[in-house]
């Protein structure tokens, strides 16, 4: 299953708001973030289709493996989302879900995500994302190449 790391936070602080495990603070570094199951980067640009016309993500840190980029949202999107009526919430999900072709619910998700857009806009922040997934795959060697394992 797929994941998304989300966090606010300014793009220069990507690194410890997703990698530093908190072992040199007091646990309270000022980040908010969420961990929202079963969405993918797939799942976000049919949101951003649907609610901002497109979507256009930018990558912020490229690590050594897939599990280690950031990628900042769409300013449209956070823009959309933090415009999002309650009343238009439910309708909103039904839409992403149909357009995402999942028959997992999203309304949960889109709530935690228009209130995670709200908190960014007001901080005058970016909200940042890492994707992660505990599905299968191959094995890598200590140099990154698949050893078919």
């Amino acid at each position: 299953m797929f994941w998304l790391d989300i966090a606010i936070a300014a793009r220069r602080d990507a690194e410890r708001a997703f990698f530093d495990d908190g072992s040199d603070t007091d646990g309270d570094d000022g980040i908010a973030r969420v961990r929202i199951e079963g969405l993918s980067d797939f799942e976000l640009a049919h949101l951003g289709m649907l609610l901002a016309g497109g979507y256009t993500p930018r990558l912020v840190l490229d690590g050594d493996s897939a599990d280690e980029i950031v990628t900042e949202m769409d300013p449209k999107l956070v823009a959309a989302l933090a415009g999002l009526g309650e009343d238009a919430l439910g309708d909103a999900a039904f839409r992403w879900q149909a357009a995402a072709g999942t028959e997992r619910g999203l309304a949960e998700a889109l709530a935690t995500l228009r209130d995670f857009a709200r908190q960014a806009r007001a901080a005058g922040l970016p909200v940042l994302y890492a994707q992660g997934s505990d599905l299968p795959g191959e094995e890598e060697d200590e140099y990154g190449d698949e050893t078919g394992d």
